[in-house]
């Protein structure tokens, strides 16, 4: 997870940096004097950083209670030895999407590993199906990818 979160802080950086490059570049010569450049980035840095995941709670709070039975088969089939702790949906549009189901597994030494388990879905005649799943991160079966955004 370490890595995901930061590539996602390093391209949260590049994006506000170069938004905040356009934004003052093209802002009327009269203003200028009005506001500091890092007041500007430091307000983009954090949109970019939370707008991501204000879309994910948006799509899980509307439409969370609908594909929940599907992720949760999917979050037990895919064998993580531990409870749910939550699930995400990353993105939902028309009969497909997609959601991250994040657990907690206790490991042989005696901590916690958070294994996140990507589901596909997609909707048949009214009811939401996992349509396939794959390991993202999960000590046990040596995974570690890029989650964007990150979770953990």
């Amino acid at each position: 997870m370490l890595f995901s979160t930061v590539f996602y802080l390093l391209g949260g950086f590049v994006t506000a940096a170069v938004i905040t490059f356009f934004i003052v570049l093209f802002k009327p010569a009269h203003h200028k004097k009005d506001s500091k450049s890092w007041v500007v980035f430091s307000w983009v840095f954090t949109i970019v950083l939370a707008g991501p995941y204000m879309g994910v709670e948006y799509f899980t709070r509307t439409k969370g209670k609908l594909v929940e039975k599907a992720v949760k088969e999917a979050y037990a089939a895919a064998g993580v030895e531990g409870p749910l702790q939550y699930y995400k949906i990353i993105w939902i549009k028309g009969d497909h999407a997609k959601a991250f189901a994040v657990g907690k597994e206790k490991q042989d030494w005696g901590g916690y590993d958070t294994p996140v388990i990507q589901v596909n879905l997609v909707e048949k005649n009214g009811e939401w199906k996992a349509e396939s799943f794959k390991s993202l991160n999960w000590d046990r079966k040596n995974k570690d990818s890029i989650v964007f955004p990150p979770y953990w």
